[in-house]
């Protein structure tokens, strides 16, 4: 009785085929995802007590000015966009005038992006793959050390996930585009460029209404789907270019974000041709982007075989935010960030493909 229970433990679900009992190897993936996640609270909680590098104390001035009831380019100056200064006076607000005050809204918000990309990848693949991104997502935030943390731009990263979670490797509703393009003006108010992601929401839309399905009413076409969608990206723009206005700053805003910006702080950056793709180049030649190269490619060609729309919106998603690093033309390690979940939701379809090939994992 034993002989015959321990044989039908050995058997394999497919075709009868026999192999080595899962139990230990599960017991494995356990406790790697344990202590991957017990490095991510432990890097989580330490950062509480990093200091400010230049970039974190001249927001949280900015900040600490808004608190005061100042505006950002007129009382305090500084040419991020808005949405990186209120958020430090947020932080100043709700939790005091401590340097660790904006780790916790930041930690918040990385939490909430982690779980986004978890589910992202739970639909693509299995959800323990999606714990293990989140974990990665969080540590290689980590590894550009303590200075390129608390960074607006891994704020934009995380809105730009959100924008894509109802996105990825599903038919959305209007509402869920009208949700996605609100998440992008949100970014594009720490900077304009990340505008350019509009373009993720709007290859759907048009993908959805050629193919005649969706949620939405049919009488409601591509086009009008697209101009709402839009229209609530531009909302927060709008917003925010109404405030300034009523609070006679709109000038201060102008000069300092966009005309400051592109005349004399890009006027020094890298700007031949060469030079881009040389930079460019070196991020995918990186640790640890590099180790990785062969499972992102494979993850590329499976999900392109496998599901076209998922894959089109994921290298496109990886492409625009290349080309929004590229056109800042600084290359600081913190403006990669963007680029992360993009990369890490390929290395996850190429990951899971190369075990269920393999047969190595269930």
């Amino acid at each position: 009785m034993e002989s015959t229970r321990r044989k039908k433990l050995l058997m394999s679900p497919v075709k009868g085929s026999i192999h080595v009992a899962t139990s230990t190897p599960a017991r494995w993936r356990s406790l790697g995802l344990v202590c991957a996640a017990g490095l991510t609270a432990v890097w989580c909680i330490a950062s509480l007590w990093f200091p400010f590098g230049w970039d974190q104390g001249m927001f949280a001035t900015v900040g600490d000015a808004i608190e005061r009831g100042g505006l950002p380019y007129r009382d305090a100056w500084d040419i991020k966009g808005p949405l990186a200064y209120y958020g430090f006076a947020l932080a100043q607000f709700l939790f005091g005038r401590h340097m660790w005050s904006i780790r916790i809204l930041d930690l918040g918000l990385l939490f909430v992006g982690m779980a986004a990309l978890a589910a992202m990848v739970a639909r693509l693949t299995l959800p323990r793959r999606g714990y293990w991104v989140a974990s990665v997502f969080a540590l290689w935030i980590g590894s550009l050390t303590w200075f390129h943390t608390v960074q607006p731009d891994t704020w934009a990263a995380i809105l730009i996930i959100l924008a894509a979670w109802p996105l990825v490797s599903g038919r959305p509703a209007l509402r869920e585009w009208m949700f996605s393009g609100a998440m992008i003006g949100c970014a594009a108010l720490i900077k304009p460029l990340y505008l350019a992601f509009l373009i993720l929401p709007l290859m759907q839309i048009f993908e959805q209404h050629r193919s005649g399905g969706g949620a939405a009413p049919p009488a409601l076409k591509g086009w009008t789907r697209a101009a709402a969608m839009i229209g609530i990206a531009l909302a927060p723009l709008a917003l925010a270019v109404a405030w300034f206005a009523w609070r006679g700053a709109l000038g201060d805003l102008i000069d300092v974000h966009i005309l400051f910006t592109w005349n004399v702080y890009s006027s020094g950056a890298p700007a031949s041709p060469g030079d881009v793709v040389r930079r460019t180049v070196k991020f995918f030649l990186s640790d640890p982007v590099v180790f990785g190269l062969p499972v992102i490619v494979a993850g590329a060609w499976s999900l392109w075989r496998n599901s076209r729309s998922s894959a089109r919106l994921i290298l496109t998603w990886a492409m625009v935010a290349v080309m929004c690093v590229a056109a800042q033309r600084r290359f600081f390690k913190y403006h990669w960030v963007v680029v992360f979940p993009a990369v890490l939701l390929l290395a996850a379809v190429g990951f899971d493909q190369r075990m269920r090939t393999g047969r190595l994992l269930t």
